[in-house]
Parts: structure tokens; sequence; C-alpha cells
């Protein structure tokens, strides 16, 4: 069984009327206890950017009791514990998870962002970046992976973070790309594929670059290179009937650039989840302060977990 109840879902109404009464986008992100440490600093970066409407959805039990005990926003959408941890089947079955609560915060007309918890906010994106224009959908920019997609288009889209107008075209994307992942296990391929082989037409421009990754993520038939914009590259679709951007990579970065007007960093980083953390700390996105374990908070003083200054 992939969750526990198609009923899970319903957990997410409350967060979803929430949303609509403060009219703005709902900031989702997934956790697992393997996970907590990154997730604490993911919210005590967004916290600090003045983003108060998000919420964690807990794939176990040991997330769920930990942060709804801290008065943090979290549903409980439970996997089993078959291969747990970042390691196929567990992130098959999480990527599918992922898509199913797309599809049901687009049929409910939730306007919403999704964030991997090592994707780390900067600057609030909301209002100067994600919403200045018209998108239906806005994705960060991946590096090369599909290589499929990177050698058909220059570019590829990301799963880590995006922002989402909610509609029922949106909601029949989400399924389409739900089927191709279910074909390639992945999700990240099932985005590209569809987006580079339906009838989506993108308009690259002004504006555009190259970026390499380093060599220890590269293979035999990978050189590393990607193509990046500084202006949103455009994408529409006559059978969807919607407009889809990728957004500025120097804006929402998976490979460092010194640029000071950045909003969110995403640095590569292996699965072993101390070089996670040490990564993150090494591009300036470690925020989370060594006393958190001896801590006593909750939501309310949450920033004081901070180890850095924060305005006022």
């Amino acid at each position: 069984m992939l969750f526990e109840s198609e009923d899970c879902f319903k957990s997410l109404d409350d967060f979803v009327l929430h949303s609509a009464c403060l009219d703005t986008p709902l900031v989702i992100a997934f956790s697992d206890i393997s996970y907590l440490e990154i997730t604490l600093n993911w919210i005590v970066a967004i916290e600090r950017v003045s983003v108060e409407n998000y919420l964690i959805v807990a794939l176990d039990v040991e997330t769920f009791q930990f942060l709804n005990e801290k008065n943090l926003p979290t549903v409980a959408m439970f996997l089993d514990d078959t291969n747990r941890g970042l390691e196929l089947p567990w992130l098959t079955r999480l990527w599918e998870l992922r898509l199913h609560v797309f599809q049901y915060l687009a049929y409910a007309e939730c306007d919403f962002i999704h964030s991997d918890v090592d994707a780390v906010w900067l600057q609030n994106p909301i209002e100067d970046l994600l919403l200045r224009e018209d998108y239906d959908l806005l994705f960060s920019s991946g590096t090369n992976y599909p290589l499929e997609t990177a050698r058909k288009l220059g570019f590829v889209a990301c799963c880590g973070f995006f922002y989402v107008k909610a509609s029922n075209s949106v909601g029949k994307l989400f399924e389409d790309i739900a089927t191709a992942s279910t074909i390639s296990g992945d999700d990240q391929v099932g985005l590209n594929r569809v987006l580079s082989n339906s009838d989506f037409g993108w308009i690259v421009s002004q504006g555009v670059y190259h970026l390499r990754k380093v060599s220890h993520f590269l293979d035999k038939t990978d050189d590393g290179k990607f193509l990046c914009s500084r202006q949103t590259i455009p994408g529409f679709s006559d059978a969807y009937n919607l407009r889809v951007g990728i957004l500025p990579h120097h804006l929402v970065q998976r490979i460092p650039q010194n640029n000071t007007d950045v909003y969110l960093k995403h640095p590569l980083a292996s699965r072993d989840l101390e070089h996670r953390i040490s990564t993150l700390a090494e591009n300036g996105c470690w925020f989370l302060s060594g006393k958190w374990k001896s801590s006593c908070f909750n939501r309310s003083n949450i920033l004081s977990l901070c180890n850095r200054q924060v305005d006022s």
C-alpha cells in the first residue's frame, strides 16, 4: 500500500481554506524523521523571511508527533517503512504521493508552492518573483537531469521548487506527469517528458548562458553543461491551455553563483545526510542553531533557534 488511506488527503482541507482566507499560496514540503534536522533548518529559514502559510507533510509517525507537539503546521501521510530512506523504491512511493497531493491541491483550486526542505529560502520570493508575472506554473531551473530533456531543450525543470496557480488544467497536467512518472519511476523524468514531448512551445532568447555541474555528479555520458537564463524562460501549451515558465537560475540556484539577489539556494549534494547538511552550511544556507535538541521551543519562538540575527 502506498499510504494509509485516500482519506489522508482530506487533512489538507483546513489548510486549503486557510490559504483562501489569507489569499496567499500554501507552501508545502515533505519530510520524514531522517530529515528532521534539515526540515527544522528549512522552517527557521522560511520563518526568518516572514512566510507563515506553510505545511509539512509528515511521512512517518515520529515526524508528525514531533512537529505536532511543537505546534508546527503538519499533516500525517505515512508511507510504509519498506526500504525507508533515500533509496528506491521508497523514493518512488514518495514521488507518487507528492504528485497525488499536487493533483488534490490543483483541483481544490489552492495555489501552492512546493519546496524541498533542502531548498533554503534566503529571501521571500512570493510577491517579487512568483506573482509578478502571469504564469500558471513556474519551475526552478534544474541542471541537466534528465539528459534526454536537457539535450532536446537545453534546460530542464526541477521538482525541488515550483509555484502553481491552481486550476483543473493544472490538475490534468499533474495527472499526466504522474502517469509519465509511473512509467519512468522518477517524478523529475516524468515532469520533463511531459514538458518536452507534449505541445509545449518554449522561447529561449535573451540573457542565456551556461553552467556546468561539478565532476563528482557526472558520468561518462554527461558533460555537466546546462543552459540558464537571466530571465524567465516562457512556455505555452494549447492542449493544456497553460503558461509555464522556468525561473532564472541565478535567483533560485542549484549551482552556486555569486549574486546577492538570490531568493533560494538548493545546492546539489549526495544522498548522505551529513554531506547534505555540510553542503547547506558551505553555501550559507544553515540557520539552525546547534542547541535545538536541548531547547524548549515551539512555533511561537522558533526563531530563537536561528543562528544569526533576525531583522525585526
